[in-house]
């Protein structure tokens, strides 16, 4: 197997058929690229270690996770769709990667700082959104990360999509982390989740924004 991080992909580079245009960003969990397949272009996250590789963060089980959820909220025109998933590049102990949707657009933090939408576009967005979040619920998902750079919409025509379930949850999910509340953005915490913060002596961090 060749040695490398998944950090580390070059333009070029192909992945299971898949070529690597551009990295598009990369964190602890793991890193995501722009690639390419017989003309059309789709996101690339591959987790950052592996199953075996003693990572107390679990990157490669919160990215299995990830495909769960979308497998079980798929068919929602507002949702990322997966197209492939594999490990890379021994199909046993590779480094685990999905396929998706790439939206090419903006973040929805950036797309109100760059296009100044007007209140009716800003109501039809969340119309959408709302639409989107009922559907993913109706099938027992939950997101638990909802914010602005997990909602990104189209530049072409303004059409918002849902990304990046990695900390989502469904029903039988396996326990990835011991804390006693769910992981996410303290920022956009819920007030019961705030009202628990506080109660426990972490009011300093229990925020929540709307």
């Amino acid at each position: 197997m060749l040695l490398f991080i998944p950090a580390s992909l070059k333009p070029g580079q192909m992945v299971d058929g898949w070529r690597v245009v551009k990295a598009l960003g990369s964190g602890s969990f793991g890193a995501v690229y722009l690639v390419e397949k017989e003309g059309q272009r789709f996101a690339l996250k591959m987790a950052m270690h592996r199953a075996s590789s003693g990572d107390a963060e679990q990157s490669d089980a919160r990215l299995m996770r990830e495909m769960v959820c979308l497998a079980q909220v798929s068919g929602h025109p507002n949702i990322v769709r997966t197209y492939a998933h594999g490990r890379w590049n021994d199909a046993t102990r590779g480094w685990l990667y999905v396929v998706e949707d790439y939206v090419e657009g903006y973040t929805l933090g950036e797309w109100m700082e760059k296009t100044h939408p007007t209140a009716h576009e800003v109501v039809a967005l969340f119309v959408k959104l709302a639409s989107a979040l009922a559907h993913v619920h109706a099938r027992g998902v939950f997101h638990r990360d909802l914010k602005l750079s997990n909602i990104q919409v189209r530049a072409s025509d303004g059409e918002p999509f849902l990304l990046d379930f990695g900390v989502g949850s469904y029903a039988q999910a396996p326990e990835l982390t011991d804390s006693p509340l769910p992981p996410g953005t303290r920022r956009y915490r819920s007030p019961e989740a705030t009202k628990f913060l506080r109660e426990h002596g972490e009011e300093s961090e229990a925020r929540y924004a709307f």
